[in-house]
């Protein structure tokens, strides 16, 4: 295996972790939505889950 082809191998495996942690932060969201004062940390949490979402949509195509 290339040095190419491991990186592309572990950028596959952080694609799918980084998916999944989008979706909890999503999942954190709206709980903190839901309490007294937690607007702002929700729109935080929403925030950085787009932007985790735009990562992946950079490296996507390069595995």
């Amino acid at each position: 295996m290339t040095e190419l082809e491991k990186i592309k191998h572990l950028l596959q495996h952080f694609i799918e972790h980084t998916e999944e942690h989008a979706q909890e932060f999503a999942e954190l969201a709206e709980k903190a939505q839901k309490e007294e004062g937690g607007e702002a940390l929700a729109e935080a949490i929403r925030s950085a889950s787009q932007k985790l979402k735009e990562a992946v949509a950079i490296l996507k195509p390069f595995v």
